[in-house]
C-alpha cells in the first residue's frame, strides 16, 4: 500500500520472477495486491518519484483505513461538484455518506481545484475524507490553482469562466449522471471561487444535451440531458436532507 508525494508515473513492481506494470490509474493512494505471498521485492521508477508511506501487509482482511480505489465511474448515479479540497465534507457530507456510504450507489466527485499547485497534503486529505465517508469511486480534480476570492466578481477576473465551464460539461458528458449536486450559488459564505464553480454547474446542466456547447467534450462523450439538479442552499422549493438517521457504514453514527 503506497501513498504516493505525486501521482507516480507508470512503475514496475518486480516479485517472484515476475513484473507488473502499475501507476496506470493515476491513483495518489495505491493498493497492490500480490497474487502470492512474497518475502521481498522490488519497484522500479520510470521517472523522479517521491514515496510518503510505504506498507505491507500479510493476506487476510485489510485494516479499514487502507484505500482500496476503483477507478472513476462509467457512469455515476450523483455527481458532485466541490470547488475544494474540504467543500465536499462540510457541505455536501451528508449526500456522500448517506448515498454513496449507507446505500451503496455510484457517487462520483468532481473537484475544480488541484492542490498539488499550492497544499499537496489537502490532496491526501481529501481521498481520507471520501474514504471516510464510504466513496469508493477515485475523485476527478480540474488544473485550476486554489486561490483566495470574497466575490464572484473577483473569482471571474482570477479564473477563466470559459475553462472552468468547459471543464464542468465534460465531467457532466463523461459521468453521465442521474443527479448532479452543486455547491451553493452564494458561496456558502460568500467564497468568489465556490460562485464560480455553481454558477457554472447550474449552467451547464441546462445545455449539456445541445452538442453545439462546448464541442469538444460533445465528440469526445456524447451529449447529456441531466434528469435532477440539487444546489446546497437553494432559496427555492427547499427540500431537507435527513442527517439524523444511523449510518450502517459509519458505525451507526449519523
Amino acid at each position: 500500500y503506497i501513498k504516493w508525494n505525486r501521482i507516480p508515473s507508470e512503475w514496475t513492481l518486480s516479485y517472484d520472477n515476475k513484473q507488473e506494470t502499475h501507476g496506470t490509474d493515476g491513483f495518489l493512494h495505491e493498493c497492490i495486491t500480490l497474487s502470492k505471498d512474497v518475502t521481498e521485492f522490488s519497484i522500479t521508477f520510470s521517472s523522479n518519484e517521491a514515496i510518503c508511506e510505504i506498507q505491507a501487509y500479510s493476506s487476510g482482511t485489510l485494516p479499514s483505513d487502507v484505500q482500496q480505489w476503483n477507478k472513476p465511474c462509467d457512469k455515476a448515479d450523483i455527481l458532485v461538484f466541490s470547488t475544494h479540497a474540504d467543500d465536499e465534507i462540510l457541505f455536501l457530507g451528508g449526500i456522500l455518506a448517506t448515498y454513496g456510504g449507507d446505500k451503496g450507489l455510484n457517487v462520483q466527485v468532481a473537484y475544480m481545484c488541484n492542490f498539488f499547485y499550492t497544499e499537496a497534503y489537502r490532496e491526501h486529505e481529501k481521498l481520507d475524507g471520501l474514504w471516510t465517508a464510504g466513496i469508493k469511486h477515485y475523485p476527478v480534480t480540474g488544473d485550476f490553482k486554489d486561490v483566495g476570492s470574497r466575490s464572484l466578481e473577483l473569482a471571474m477576473s482570477q479564473y477563466s469562466y470559459d475553462d472552468v465551464s468547459s471543464y464542468v460539461m465534460s465531467v457532466i458528458r463523461r459521468f453521465k449522471p442521474l443527479v448532479c449536486v452543486s455547491q451553493d450559488l452564494s458561496g456558502e459564505y460568500g467564497h468568489g471561487g465556490h460562485m464560480l464553480y455553481a454558477k457554472a454547474v447550474s449552467e451547464c446542466v441546462l445545455t449539456s444535451n445541445n452538442a453545439d456547447s462546448f464541442k469538444d467534450s460533445a465528440d469526445l462523450y456524447g451529449v447529456w440531458d441531466v434528469p435532477k439538479t440539487y444546489m446546497h442552499l437553494y432559496p427555492e422549493n427547499k427540500i431537507t436532507l435527513q442527517l439524523q438517521t444511523p449510518l450502517k457504514n459509519m458505525n451507526n453514527l449519523t
